[in-house]
């Protein structure tokens, strides 16, 4: 059995495992492995939120490693219906720059809500500097602005959500609990020359059509 537990508040998470822990079979709700999805599937929807607040640094022309101006892109994966709407709604309302909203499940720690048959909303950004180390964590990095007015967007969907019945929020998208999902890909793609122009050439709003929707 594994429980994570915050022994140290100034510590990262840790792992305390039990050996030999023998536990009745009685005891034993739903299927073995299953625990996580057992957990999630009497939930309503889901929220996945990771790296807010993120700028976005390259190496500029005459300008070495720094930060460009912007933030890093932000992947928005939602179940499409309701949430969906109201994420495309949201990133107009407190107009975050750079973020892009995907027909869910995507490729974030949300995903197993999708696939588990919950709907959600997830968020993700990859800034560069994401996988090195430094002293103070990339704190530096931290756009506090951007990362308060994600928080409040989330924040209000969130409470739109709760006002929503289940059965709306999860009779939108066929391919929930779907894993892996099936059917025919929908996407409408196109390419974007955006990412071959120099960062600080790039415009500061690009819109793709659905899935990835209206971004500013």
């Amino acid at each position: 059995m594994l429980v994570l537990a915050k022994a140290d508040p100034d510590a990262d998470t840790s792992e305390l495992f039990f050996d030999d822990v023998r536990i009745p079979a009685d005891n034993l709700l739903g299927e073995p492995g299953q625990g996580f999805i057992q957990a999630i599937t009497a939930q309503a929807d889901a929220f996945t939120i990771e790296h807010p607040g993120a700028s976005e640094w390259d190496d500029l022309p005459n300008g070495g490693y720094a930060a460009t101006g912007r933030n890093a892109y932000m992947n928005w994966p939602a179940t499409d219906g309701p949430l969906n709407d109201m994420l495309i709604e949201g990133i107009k309302r407190h107009d975050p720059l750079h973020h892009a909203v995907e027909q869910g499940p995507g490729y974030t720690t949300g995903r197993v809500f999708h696939n588990g048959g919950i709907p959600h909303i997830a968020c993700i950004s990859g800034p560069n500097y994401l996988p090195g180390i430094a002293a103070n964590g990339h704190m530096d990095k931290l756009d506090a602005d951007l990362a308060a007015r994600q928080t409040a967007m989330i924040a209000d969907m969130i409470r739109q959500a709760d006002a929503l019945p289940i059965a709306t929020l999860r009779g939108s998208d066929k391919s929930l609990g779907a894993d892996p999902v099936t059917g025919p890909d929908t996407a409408n793609r196109a390419t974007c020359p955006v990412w071959s122009m120099a960062p600080d050439q790039r415009p500061r709003a690009i819109s793709f059509s659905y899935p990835l929707e209206a971004i500013r």
